[in-house]
Formats: structure tokens, sequence, C-alpha cells
């Protein structure tokens, strides 16, 4: 053994963090180590890593500065001499490759003050005329061999001096003086006239009604996209409407593949103005989803909508939030075949189950310089880093769906103790029964097959029949005589038997399959609500067992068979077996619990009738 000391494992961490360290930091730290006269600690090790990325930091930033340097005194072009070691003739070679060409003075091109007074034009013409470089303005070679850098706008072959912007029709000098700015704007120049009118795009906007948590009803601003393939809801709504919220990794992708990622989603119900349409739909949750809709305010009198007409958003000239967007899916389920065209540079209506839409085209008086947005367009600084911080970060408490608070309040209403004190509880189902089909014809067909290896393997055979013989004598599942057992609706249990050689009591175990179709293509599990999950993830649990000397670990026999199903669901846990082939088919009803979702509504009733138990 090694003796070391097993409070704080430090030796493990060590060689597990020094595993991950490039070969010459590994080195040095092999040999920070031999200098010790002890087993090292982890604050040790953490200290040198410390150490060695200020060292290294301190050292690239070095390097950049000598980068930097050395990029500066390449741009200048000025060849320096060195004061003792240079001859004549080299000094004059200097002077020569530093004369202006179109001044005769003893400085370059770039620098002379009658070159830089020419328009933007007169400057190429002339580069062209000296048979100059265009990106370093020098003689010698052409700008396809140039090595230099090149311009700082536009990035291409061409000196900065060249630059011309085709969008500006007044002149800009792109090296402006110690006294001049740089502006760089979207907008045309204030020397263009602008013109009488443009044109802004109405998108679809609604306003619908949304259901919150406890009923209560908002209003909330929608906008229908058939561009996007998943839903959106704010935070702010969320919040409002406190709708529980479930974790969820996903990367939304807008234009010009600008990535975000949401990490929750929720269930929303909405409903139209007039309540004829509701639906509920999944919608991932962001804090923003777009800026306010339309980008500026418009007249509405200048827009003939016909009388009667009731509009899905009675706002849509009004710059608003969006609180809702709907994709692809909901989009053209609700939108109709009828439109009314309001004539040239006006918008369309268009019929919904949501009203009329008021969309597309129309002209406008300006009143300021206008862009262009993306109804989605959000990138944030590191997303991988962040993706992996969200996907490892652990939710602080669970927040069950629709389904298992029903599943639970089942379990609550429907669990009780009989004379002996057993538990008897109701299978939660979320359909009738009666959408059940046929299942004796293949569950009788499942257990041919199973026959079949009885007879090539005699000792699985000998397993199987005693398993379901102690199934029958502890009184978990009770012979049919007759039509005494048959209930309204029945559900046959196809079966077969998994063999665990590591098992020290249950060699073999035999599973129901209650995933089994029938003849209508609908099993039992179709059919029951789904609980939530009641233990703790295999992670935390293996946590959790490092955490202690001494691990004590057990097994309840025969747990959930303890718990009885009430008499009315027994017919939907019918199985088909016989010992002997020669002999007819019988069927089996199962008395007992074989799931485990009813074990947290039993859980709660045993912590207070038994507390201690219920504390182990």
């Amino acid at each position: 053994m090694m003796n070391e000391p097993t409070e704080h494992w430090d030796t493990l961490i060590i060689h597990m963090m020094s595993t991950k360290l490039d070969p010459i930091t590994f080195r040095n730290w092999e040999e920070n180590r031999n200098t010790l006269n002890s087993s090292p600690t982890l604050a040790q090790f953490c200290t040198f890593v410390s150490n060695k990325a200020d060292l290294l930091e301190t050292l690239e930033e070095q390097n950049k500065n000598s980068k930097q340097e050395n990029n500066y005194k390449s741009k200048n072009f000025l060849i320096t001499n060195k004061v003792n070691n240079q001859t004549n003739n080299n000094y004059q070679s200097n002077q020569i490759s530093s004369k202006c060409p179109l001044c005769s003075k003893a400085h370059l091109l770039y620098l002379c003050e009658t070159f830089k007074s020419l328009s933007i034009e007169s400057r190429i013409k002339k580069v062209q005329e000296l048979n100059l470089c265009k990106n370093c303005l020098r003689p010698g070679h052409f700008e396809k061999y140039c090595k230099l850098a090149h311009c700082k706008y536009c990035k291409r072959k061409h000196n900065t001096l060249l630059h011309l912007d085709q969008s500006q029709t007044s002149f800009v000098n792109p090296m402006p003086g110690p006294s001049e700015n740089i502006t760089l704007s979207t907008s045309a120049s204030t020397s263009v006239k602008q013109p009488t009118t443009r044109s802004i795009v109405l998108l679809s906007t609604a306003m619908v009604r949304v259901v919150s948590s406890d009923g209560e009803k908002h209003e909330a601003r929608m906008l229908l996209d058939n561009g996007s393939t998943a839903n959106f809801i704010t935070e702010r709504l969320c919040d409002k409407l406190r709708l529980s919220r479930r974790s969820t990794s996903s990367m939304v992708t807008g234009i010009n593949n600008l990535i975000s990622n949401s990490t929750q989603s929720c269930y929303l119900n909405f409903e139209s103005i007039n309540g004829s349409y509701s639906n509920q739909i999944n919608c991932l949750i962001l804090p923003v989803i777009t800026k306010n809709l339309p980008p500026t305010s418009i007249n509405s009198m200048h827009i003939p909508i016909p009388s009667g007409v009731q509009l899905a958003d009675p706002t849509f000239n009004i710059p608003s939030a969006i609180d809702i967007l709907v994709g692809a899916e909901i989009f053209w389920e609700v939108v109709g075949s009828n439109h009314i065209d309001l004539g040239r540079k006006q918008p369309i209506l268009c019929e919904s189950k949501l009203g009329w839409i008021v969309s597309g085209s129309l002209s406008i008086k300006p009143r300021s310089a206008h862009s262009h947005f993306c109804n989605f367009s959000s990138m944030q600084a590191n997303p991988d880093l962040t993706k992996f911080w969200e996907l490892d970060s652990i939710s602080s408490k669970h927040t069950l769906s629709a389904e298992e608070r029903a599943c639970e309040e089942s379990f609550k209403s429907h669990t009780f103790r009989d004379n002996d004190g057993q538990f008897v509880v109701t299978m939660p189902l979320k359909a009738s029964p009666d959408k059940l089909g046929d299942s004796f014809v293949m569950a009788k067909r499942r257990f041919l097959t199973l026959e079949r290896r009885f007879q090539r393997d005699p000792l699985f055979k000998s397993m199987y029949i005693d398993f379901m013989r102690e199934y029958e004598c502890l009184g978990h599942m009770t012979r049919d005589t007759g039509t005494s057992n048959l209930g309204e609706y029945n559900y046959f249990l196809p079966h077969h038997g998994v063999m665990r050689e590591s098992s020290s009591t249950t060699k073999l175990r035999t599973v129901f399959d209650a995933s089994a179709k029938t003849t209508s293509s609908v099993s039992l599990n179709d059919i029951m609500m789904v609980g939530p999950t009641v233990q703790d993830d295999l992670l935390s649990i293996l946590l959790r067992f490092r955490q202690h000397r001494y691990v004590v670990s057990g097994d309840i026999e025969k747990m959930y068979r303890a718990i009885a199903i009430t008499l009315e669901q027994r017919s939907l846990q019918r199985v088909i077996f016989r010992a002997d082939p020669s002999k007819p088919l019988k069927t089996y009803t199962l008395n007992t619990v074989t799931y485990g979702t009813a074990f947290l509504s039993l859980a709660d009733s045993a912590q207070s009738k038994r507390p201690i138990v219920y504390s182990l």
C-alpha cells in the first residue's frame, strides 16, 4: 500500500492533473518535485502551476511587444545605418531608395505632402504613371507579389491612401491628420440628397392571450415567422406567467451563422383574442427575441384598412416588444388562404385564426437614416465555453412537468393501506384502457417462443418454473378460474427470463414487457403516465460513495412486489404460462406492482409511519 492519507487524496489528484500538463511543464514539475523532502501536496502543485502560468504570460507579452516593434520598423521603409559598419556606397543606395518619385525629395511617396494633397483618383493615376506597386508605393515589383500589409479598410491589395469608397461621392481623406477623426458609418454621406420616401417592412405580428401556471390569462405580442424551425419566449414573459422550466441544450443559428444558445425551455398555452383558436407549444427561453417592431411609428390613417376587419394586432403600427416567436409549424397552421391587397406601396392583409395580419412593404416619409436588422442575431463572447459550464451545471431544483405533477397527484389521492397494512396503488393512466386492442394472440406467440428455449436449455427451464411457482405461492400471482377474473379490459403481458450469474440470490428474473403492442398498436405503457425520477443520478451516487471510508450496500428483497394493485386494474396485468407443454395454456393475474413508479408517494407515507426506517 502507498500509506498515503485519505483525508484529501492529494497524491491521486496531483497524478491526474500532472498527466494533463504539456511535456516541458511536466518535466519542470518532476525536477521541482525531486527537490522536495516529502510527497508534494496539492497546494504546492497549484503554486507551481500558477507560477509557471505567470512566467509564460510574461514571456508572451514580451514577444508581442517585440513583434510590434519589428512590424513598426518594417512599415517605415527606412533603412537605418550602422555608424561604424556602413560604407559610403551603402549610404548612397539608401538615399536613392528613399527618394520620392513625385517631388524628388528624401522621403517615401506615402509621406509626400504633394501626393497626399491629390484626390484619390489622381493618386491612383499617378501611381500607374510612375509604374509603382499599388500596395507599398515602391518601384521594382507589382502588388501581386508584394508581401507588405494591405489596405486597413477593405483588406485588399492596395495602399490605404488609394482606398476609394464607392458609396461616397464626396472626398474623404483615408489618412487624416492629427486633428482629424475617422468616423465609420453605415449611413450615406450627408452630401447625398435623401429620398423623399422610403420603404419599411411590416412583419406578421398578433396579440394573443397566454395562460399562466395558475390559470390567469395575460395579453402578449407574438411574431409569426415561417423562417424559424423553433418557438421562442422571452424570460420576462416566462417569469410573469411563472411557467415551469425544463433543462435543455439548444443551439440557435441565425443570419450569417450567428449562434445563440438556449439552456431552458417551457410549455406555453395561448389562444386568440376572440378565443376561437388555442394551442400548446414548446418554447425555448431567450433573454430577448428581437428589437421593438415596427422600428418606427407609422400613421395608420395612411393605410386604407377596410371597416369591419378584426386585426390580429390592432397596435401593429406602434413599436412594441415581441414576447413570443412561433415558427413555421404554427405559422402555416394559423394562416388562411384569403388575402386583401391594399394597393401599390401598401401592405397586404392576410386572414388567420388569430385575426387579419398586416404584413408587407409600406412607403413612409423618412425621419432619419435607417438600417436593416435581423430578427434574431445574438453572438456571445465565447459560446463554446458558456455551453461547457451550462452543460456541467446542476439545477438547484427539479421542475416537474405537467404529466409528472398529474402522476404524483394520482398516487397521493389513490394510494391507501388495506387491513393488513399493505400498500395498494392505482396505475396512473393518461388514456382510457378501451384504446387497447387484443393482446392474447401476441402474448401466446411470445410464450410459445419461450417454450422452444425451454427445450434447448433444461436448466433455464427449471429456474424459470421455480421463479413462477414462487411468484404464485407468495400470492403475487393468481391463476384465473373461468371468467371470474376477467375484467372489462384485459391486457396480456409477454414475459421472458434474464440470467444474472453475478447475483447471489436470484440467478434468474422474469421480466414482463408492458411495451408490447396490441392489435390497435397501443401498449399498456402507452396509456400510463410517466412519473418523475426519484432516485439520484449515477454521478451523485458515485460522488457520495467516495466521501465515506465505509459504505454499506443493501437490497430490499421483492420490494415492489410487496405493493398491491387495486382490484379494478389487475386485469391489465395478465400473463400466460404453463410448466408442462403437454397441458393446455393457463392464464394468471399479477396482483402486485411490476414497475417502480409508485415509490415516491409511498416513501412520503412511510416517513410519517416509520421515520427511523425512512431515514435509512
